[in-house]
């Protein structure tokens, strides 16, 4: 199994989108995990609404979502989650490709939004 931060702390500004670095999952089963935590930056309150998406290559060049398949969560805040607060951990298990990514994109329209995502991958 590897992990990895994707994102740590990394602002998505009101109506936009940020992306990972890609992973190499070649020559993994492509069983995915994800944490991620919607959060404030100090001094800034953040209260942006994102939606996640994963993202797949074989040249870690170009990138397409899957159809209908790489939406992980919508309208994911600093108050969603479990516990409400800011924080989910979701499964997947994406198509065969040698890479991935994640997206993730401010759809609220009122205030940028702050991201920290790691990534597990067996």
């Amino acid at each position: 199994m590897i992990t990895r931060t994707l994102l740590t702390n990394i602002k998505i500004p009101l109506s936009g989108t940020v992306y990972s670095s890609g992973v190499d999952i070649s020559g993994l089963a492509g069983y995915c995990s994800l944490f991620l935590r919607s959060h404030d930056a100090v001094p800034t309150a953040a209260t942006g609404t994102l939606s996640i998406f994963y993202e797949l290559s074989n040249d870690n060049l170009n990138w397409s979502q899957v159809t209908t398949l790489s939406t992980l969560l919508t309208g994911f805040i600093k108050t969603s989650g479990p516990s409400s607060d800011g924080k989910n951990f979701l499964y997947f298990n994406p198509p065969v490709a040698a890479w991935l990514r994640i997206k993730a994109t401010e759809t609220g329209a009122a205030q940028a939004a702050y991201l920290t995502a790691v990534l597990g991958v067996a």
